[in-house]
């Protein structure tokens, strides 16, 4: 779409004369609503800490492993092709201060969303949001950012902020006339690919169709070589930064690559596997499991019984190409699957993208720059690309900002030109009803948690108080949990098994030198004279102890 210059000069006159009204009449009152709201947001957060300290989950296992190495000077292993290497290196300082790995890595998490708050707040006067739609915006987030910190240890959230940095640089009116916004954003994109792999497609997508517009829409040749400039050096700082991560995992893997995470959804679509119904070992020395490296996970080939049920595909070009190149049927999927997510994050946020689309067509009209469909189109190209993998609710976090932004302006743009009393009513009462739905979910769900992880706290305490039980351990199920525990007790574990004949399980269990199995299913029974050492205590859980008699049948197998 071109963006004539006429309509470019006249809507920086006309955001120029906004923020100066703006700024006349609220010029420390935003900025003291903010330091108020960064204030709400690390108290309420400091006080829902003690009920977060315990949430763990295998991927957070995977990043705080791999911190620990940094820390203690390991590179080899805590270089890693799956995991973005980002929010390791962040989580180094507080693991170095703080004797709890899970708090360390929680405070990092209310740190960064400390930085995303401001960070939006800063995007914010890329909008027209009145001065007290933009207080109830800050508020608004308080909860929502809270319960993506909290959720899980994952970098979403962190992706999400440096990416929000970003969007201030390339959605700014005057980028064609700033010569440094290049470079800087190009920065910013690069940590958004350290925090997470799908950061370099989005980054290297999102910043070529956005210099093409503000190229497209640039008359003078100062304008066009100020953003040719941008452009070279943008890229340019983004992979002299990312190149030099993708360097050392090229090195590593003996392949040239940016992320292994691609090849191994791409195994997972060939073979019909998964990595939680299989026993892998630990990809190294001191990784709890194989989880900490994916790279490295054999995908087992199928048996003809196993094709036979369904269970596994056999690893054709076909399977290759429909796990790396999704067909129809995955992209509709996944299509679906991503208004799904939008209606929870609000009931109201496709009506705002509809709005957001009509508003677009009138403003086109109208000539004017148009920071909505910037925004529309980022949703869009973020939201399209996981659609092409996997789509979950926190990968779209980025997605979830900047439908609040678009409900904090819509209305007020809508009916920008009218001075009635309604007007006035309509452009405060519906900012607050559409930021409320986005707010109150996250609210709900962050004051009626109960302490998660707590129990699986406790148990592990439990273990270490039931005996001598260190040393490879194995699961029938369970996999996530048992992962958790390992972390917690420092036990390696080599996965779940799922239900197996007998001799099958038994000659597993001995191929990967299996000290304990976890059972986990009430209904097996691991019989053959395995010593069940919590005496019955725990509660849907029985741990046989397997040295003494694969020992001996070891001893007898070799005689």
């Amino acid at each position: 779409m071109v963006i004539k210059q006429a309509g470019i000069n006249g809507a920086a006159d006309e955001k120029a004369a906004f923020e100066k009204a703006r700024a006349k009449n609220h010029p420390v009152k935003i900025r003291r609503f903010f330091i108020f709201a960064l204030a709400v947001y690390f108290g309420f957060g400091i006080y829902l800490l003690t009920d977060y300290q315990h949430q763990i989950n295998p991927d957070g296992v995977s990043y705080i492993s791999i911190a620990q190495k940094y820390l203690q000077h390991n590179f080899s292993e805590a270089l890693n092709g799956y995991w973005g290497p980002l929010f390791s290196w962040l989580l180094t300082l507080p693991l170095s201060l703080i004797a709890s790995p899970l708090l360390a890595a929680k405070i990092l998490a209310l740190l960064i969303g400390a930085l995303a708050l401001f960070g939006i707040f800063r995007l914010s006067y890329r909008f027209e949001i009145p001065g007290f739609i933009r207080g109830v915006l800050l508020l608004a987030l308080i909860p929502v950012i809270l319960r993506y910190a909290y959720g899980a240890i994952t970098p979403d959230l962190l992706i999400a902020t440096t990416l929000i940095f970003y969007l201030v640089i390339i959605f700014d009116p005057g980028y064609n006339r700033r010569q440094y916004h290049g470079w800087l954003g190009g920065a910013l994109g690069s940590l958004s690919y350290l925090a997470k792999s799908f950061g370099l497609p989005f980054f290297v997508a999102h910043f070529v169709l956005f210099n093409g517009l503000h190229y497209l829409g640039s008359a003078t040749k100062i304008e066009k070589k100020t953003v040719i400039k941008n452009f070279i050096f943008g890229l340019g700082v983004f992979f002299l930064i990312s190149g030099s991560w993708i360097f050392l995992l090229s090195r590593k893997y003996d392949r040239l690559t940016f992320s292994t995470a691609a090849s191994y959804n791409a195994k997972i679509g060939r073979m019909g596997q998964h990595h939680t119904r299989m026993l892998i070992a630990p990809t190294n020395p001191t990784a709890i499991s194989g989880w900490e490296d994916p790279s490295y996970i054999q995908f087992e080939a199928p048996t003809t019984a196993d094709s036979a049920a369904g269970n596994a595909a056999a690893p054709t070009v076909s399977n290759l190409i429909s796990a790396w190149l999704p067909g129809w049927s995955r992209l509709r999927t996944n299509f679906h699957a991503t208004i799904a997510v939008f209606k929870s994050f609000s009931v109201s946020a496709v009506i705002i993208i509809m709005a957001g689309l009509v508003y677009c067509g009138w403003a086109a009209k109208q000539r004017r720059q148009n920071v909505v469909l910037q925004t529309l189109l980022t949703i869009g190209l973020y939201s399209g690309g996981y659609m092409l993998i996997i789509v979950e609710a926190r990968y779209l976090q980025l997605t979830c900002f900047l439908l609040m932004l678009l409900a904090a302006s819509l209305p007020g743009l809508f009916f920008k030109d009218q001075t009635s009393i309604f007007r006035r009513a309509l452009i405060t009462l519906a900012p607050i009803l559409l930021l409320a739905s986005f707010a109150l979910k996250p609210l709900r769900l962050l004051t009626i948690a109960q302490a998660p992880g707590k129990n699986l706290y406790a148990l592990s305490v439990k273990l270490n108080n039931a005996g001598d039980l260190h040393g490879n351990i194995a699961s029938d199920e369970q996999w996530v949990k048992t992962t958790c525990l390992a972390f917690l007790n420092n036990y390696k574990y080599y996965g779940a098994t799922g239900r197996k004949p007998r001799e099958a399980l038994l000659a597993k269990l001995e191929q990967y030198n299996i000290d304990y199995y976890f059972v986990w299913d009430k209904d097996v029974e691991f019989d053959g004279g395995y010593k069940e050492i919590t005496g019955g205590k725990i509660p849907h859980l029985k741990i046989y102890s397997l040295k003494e008699k694969l020992r001996e049948r070891l001893v007898n197998a070799s005689q």
